[in-house]
């Protein structure tokens, strides 16, 4: 039915992001971040003159987990192997007289002429 294809599409593209959320867990990440803070700025007393002070900061971080025991490498395998099954699940449900598929195009190979896919 057309809801359970929505729930397969759905579910690989679900998937599809998981599997690129961890792929970017292999590479290093980079922080960036800037501030600028406004103090003073009121009436002139006996001691101080009134004046407005600007403090600018500016900061950079990074990190990066190395795979010493392939954690990663497991996470990434997962994630690309859930990512296949909601591909060929969508697939199924998208032609139920599927028996096979090509790589390159999702076009239905039926296994007779009848399937009007």
């Amino acid at each position: 039915s057309n809801q359970n294809l929505k729930a397969a599409v759905a579910a690989y593209y679900a998937a599809r992001e998981a599997a690129g959320v961890t792929r970017g867990s292999l590479f290093p990440s980079i922080n960036l971040g800037a501030s600028q803070t406004r103090s003073g700025g009121g009436a002139a007393t006996q001691f101080t003159f009134g004046g407005a002070r600007t403090a600018n900061q500016a900061g950079l971080s990074g990190s990066w987990d190395v795979d010493l025991w392939g954690r990663l490498r497991r996470e990434l395998q997962s994630a690309n192997t859930r990512r296949r099954r909601a591909r060929r699940t969508w697939l199924r449900r998208a032609c139920p007289h599927r028996r096979r598929w090509r790589r390159i195009t999702s076009r239905c190979v039926p296994p007779s002429s009848s399937c009007g896919c």
